[in-house]
């Protein structure tokens, strides 16, 4: 995760957040899908992979970078759209403010499937709950012997994980 200095405006934003969720309950908070994507890779600067986490599954993204009609597709239609049925109507997505899950066509589909977004602060990834899972799962595959050598080696440590 990359540090980002905040300013003034940011810290009011998280405050204000926080203000308006400080009394949810648990059955609230249960309907969240909290998501975020994360990079993990064999060598710096090396080929990578993304992965991509909602509640009890582990999504791994190959081939490039998530680009915003990757997330629509890969993510949001095949993942999200069936995960927020079983829930009902009362699911709530949270994912961050980066560029492809912000994109026009991705509001558009949002829109479209009536999925709900939670608003969320920006510059705030450090609050996303998962963003600790990310740094666990690390920290568990960093710490295998022998390290995963080859992307193969990765995609399996990470799924065993």
């Amino acid at each position: 995760m990359v540090c980002v200095r905040l300013t003034s405006r940011h810290r009011c934003d998280r405050r204000e957040w926080a203000t308006e969720h400080v009394n949810w309950r648990r059955n609230e908070w249960s309907n969240v899908l909290f998501s975020d994507e994360s990079r993990f890779s064999v060598h710096p600067d090396n080929r990578r992979i993304f992965i991509w986490r909602d509640r009890g599954n582990l999504y791994i993204i190959r081939d490039g970078p998530l680009t915003a009609r990757r997330y629509r597709d890969e993510i949001l239609r095949a993942i999200v759209v069936p995960y927020a049925a079983a829930i009902g109507d009362d699911f709530i997505l949270m994912d961050d403010n980066c560029r492809p899950h912000r994109a026009n066509l991705v509001e558009d589909f949002l829109f479209e499937e009536e999925i709900v977004r939670m608003e969320w602060p920006v510059c705030s990834p450090d609050m996303n709950p998962i963003e600790h899972v990310w740094d666990a799962l690390g920290r568990l595959v960093a710490g295998r012997q022998p390290p995963p050598k080859t992307l193969q080696e990765l995609e399996r440590a990470l799924l065993e994980e």
